[in-house]
């Protein structure tokens, strides 16, 4: 089967609007080398609707794909 053309899209299940990724930002040097050094295996979503987070696993497959043009 064919990959779809548009990705599917993480939504809502209270509201049905799109969850956004999320994280901390990082200010200090430290901070920055130390997120970099470290891969991230959870990332949180967020409605920005009605503010419904989720914590999703990070697929390491999907996130080496590159977006479709």
């Amino acid at each position: 089967m064919p990959e779809p053309s548009t990705p599917i899209l993480p939504t809502c299940p209270d509201c049905g609007g799109i969850l956004y990724p999320t994280r901390t930002e990082r200010l200090t040097s430290v901070e920055v080398a130390s997120a970099d050094a470290e891969e991230e295996a959870v990332l949180v979503f967020q409605c920005l609707i009605c503010g419904y987070t989720e914590h999703r696993a990070v697929d390491p497959a999907v996130r080496g794909r590159s977006a479709p043009a």
